[in-house]
């Protein structure tokens, strides 16, 4: 009997002292876990570049001074601005504005890939060494007034752009006299619309580099101007 009262007092004090432990980490756990951290109280987290810029204001005004008159506002025949055309014409790819300025300031004519997104178009693509091709954005419409009447933009409109710029599409055979000694744009051999929502640039000569210099260049030619107004008025000067 009392080799058994020693075994019983034994495993009674194993068992205790393999709870106690456990008991511990438990307290210690839960303690640990409810302290609050300074990091989340203290610091202050910017989650966009211009989060430090202050509250838009929306409306007013806003002056441009230029360094000669605006002879035109129909990107065919003219330099127009880029700082005014992109108040209502779109371009297939922009500037990615998300970006900090310290990283890409965009002061420059031309951009690297990297800092280019898409605007009416979705995305796009090297297929050859010669062929760049564009996939619009779907759901994208005109503005609901005569002559477009709010129909949606398609690869034909691209086309009918390119083609009236450098006579390579759209039903254009001659180039723009103002933009004909373009050196870079003298490469481009067509613009088709292979599908609605798919346009598809063939150049002379097989030159990638070339192609995206020039297709994603913030230029007065990117600016897509509306078929239905130019087929109505005969150009967009007025």
């Amino acid at each position: 009997m009392k080799n058994k009262a020693i075994f019983l007092g034994l495993g009674f004090l194993l068992v205790a002292a393999m709870l106690l432990p456990s008991c511990n980490k438990s307290t210690t756990s839960s303690q640990t876990t409810t302290q609050p951290t300074t990091t989340a109280t203290t610091t202050a987290v910017t989650a966009n570049w211009w989060d430090g810029l202050g509250v838009p204001q929306y409306g007013g005004t806003m002056t441009l001074r230029l360094k000669a008159d605006i002879q035109s506002f129909d990107p065919v025949d003219s330099e127009m601005s880029l700082t005014i055309a992109s108040a209502w014409m779109e371009t297939l790819t922009t500037n990615d504005w998300t970006l900090d300025p310290k990283t890409f300031p965009y002061t420059t004519f031309f951009r690297p890939s990297d800092y280019v997104v898409g605007f009416v178009a979705k995305s796009w693509e090297v297929t050859a060494p010669d062929t760049f091709v564009v996939h619009l954005r779907q759901g994208v419409h005109w503005q609901n007034i005569d002559p477009a009447n709010g129909r949606e933009f398609t690869a034909d409109d691209v086309a009918f752009h390119y083609g009236r710029m450098f006579g390579v599409g759209g039903g254009f055979t001659q180039p723009s006299p103002y933009w004909a000694g373009m050196q870079r744009w003298a490469q481009l051999a067509s613009v088709t619309a292979t599908d609605k929502y798919t346009a598809t640039f063939k150049w002379k000569v097989p030159n990638p580099e070339l192609m995206l210099e020039t297709l994603q260049a913030q230029s007065t030619q990117a600016y897509l101007e509306n078929s239905d107004a130019v087929n109505k008025w005969g150009n967009l000067d007025d």
